[in-house]
């Protein structure tokens, strides 16, 4: 199959943090995630949306717990095929790509060509999954399996890249309360101008007045 290419796009730290919270929470409001950024809402959503129609960000779905559903089995499979001249490797991924039974489908160097994460309700499921799908695809010379005993970690989340990793959530929340302190300590010294009643003329005073700051998207 002809090899997929994406167009890799600048990120900065502000996007960084967003990802970093999206992997946290994908169901956060551009709202909420606008407040924890102090970031206004059009700059954060250009962001947000940026990233996802460059394909960044693929899409948002629940994280379910396979055991809940009933699918107790989880193997991973590896598949080698008797000769690669043929178009049978090209067959078998356009067929894998279908299975719902398939989380995961990688091509990859060492004794095998392919291996797969593959769930099941059960152990005579998989034996069917086996026989009935598998070993009927042309060109495989053997398909070994292995059976996943107890799961130790299992996460769809990325690592940021080193260059920005130091920003994250706690870093964020650091510049918040800093620029907070920087807008009262504002406030406490900014005049205010008034005029006098009487005779009109304007002046200024320190009496500590509402005031309001808007804040400036990055």
């Amino acid at each position: 199959m002809k090899k997929k290419t994406s167009k890799r796009i600048s990120l900065d730290d502000t996007d960084l943090a967003i990802l970093a919270l999206l992997q946290e929470d994908a169901s956060i409001s551009n709202a909420d995630l606008s407040e924890r950024l102090s970031l206004s809402l059009t700059p954060c959503w250009r962001r947000r949306k940026r990233m996802e129609e460059a394909g960044v960000i693929k899409g948002y779905q629940a994280n379910l717990d396979r055991r809940m559903l009933g699918l107790d089995i989880l193997a991973f499979v590896h598949i080698r095929f008797s000769t690669h001249a043929d178009h049978a490797p090209d067959a078998f991924e356009a067929v894998i790509a279908q299975l719902p039974e398939v989380l995961s489908c990688h091509k990859i160097t060492g004794d095998a060509d392919y291996v797969l994460q593959v769930l099941a309700e059960d152990l005579d499921s998989y034996s069917d999954f086996i026989e009935q799908v598998l070993r009927r695809q042309v060109g495989i010379a053997s398909i070994q399996s292995s059976l996943a005993l107890r799961e130790i970690k299992t996460s769809n989340r990325i690592a940021i890249p080193k260059a920005s990793r130091d920003l994250n959530i706690e870093s964020v929340r650091a510049i918040q309360n800093r620029l907070r302190t920087t807008n009262d300590r504002c406030i406490d010294h900014l005049p205010i101008q008034h005029e006098n009643a009487f005779t009109g003329a304007r002046g200024f005073d320190n009496a500590l007045r509402p005031v309001h700051f808007f804040r400036a998207g990055f």
